[in-house]
């Protein structure tokens, strides 16, 4: 498949807006698909030169290193990668934070499942976002979220408490306790 049109108009583009990174994944996705895994390395690590927070361009380049044999690159990109995300998913956690006390609920559930989605192991994360739904009143949808905030992190004493204090809301009293124990110091 001879996408050599493609590779003169991501040119062109990226000539005209050069800030514009994800034109530099494209084309470096262009190259990989037709085999050329060199030129591939080279657009992604312009895409990251541009932007040195760009997770996916740093992905890209960790798939075409460990394609190439380049394990201990492919590593380092993949750990680079991770590592963005997370940092970004913490951004969307504080975002989330700011909304929910100002209890703009909807805007804040998105952004606690964004930063879900970015770091699926961010206790705080679920913690908050079964915030939000226990004040919207979805309790069992809260009380999933508190138990996948306890999981990740067992010492993490608010998870019990809210959890706990849902469930009295809604009558098992022994489990209430059980919970709310769980957070005497």
């Amino acid at each position: 498949m001879d996408n050599s049109g493609n590779m003169r108009e991501f040119g062109i583009y990226r000539g005209e807006n050069p800030g514009r990174v994800s034109l530099y994944n494209l084309e470096g996705t262009a190259h990989a698909d037709q085999g050329e895994l060199r030129e591939a390395i080279k657009n992604y690590s312009k895409a990251i030169q541009q932007n040195p927070e760009d997770a996916l361009a740093y992905y890209n380049r960790a798939t075409i290193k460990a394609d190439l044999g380049d394990f201990t690159g492919a590593s380092e990109d993949f750990n680079k990668s991770v590592e963005i995300e997370r940092e970004a998913a913490m951004k969307y956690l504080d975002q989330g934070i700011a909304n929910y006390k100002k209890c703009r609920y909807q805007e804040a559930y998105d952004l606690f499942c964004h930063a879900i989605e970015l770091n699926s192991s961010c206790c705080e994360a679920f913690y908050y976002r079964g915030r939000v739904r226990s004040d919207l009143g979805e309790y069992g949808d809260a009380i999933s979220d508190f138990n996948e905030a306890i999981r990740l992190d067992p010492e993490y004493k608010p998870a019990y408490r809210n959890r706990g204090m849902i469930k009295a809301n809604l009558g098992d009293y022994l489990g209430a306790r059980n919970d709310i124990s769980l957070t005497d110091d």
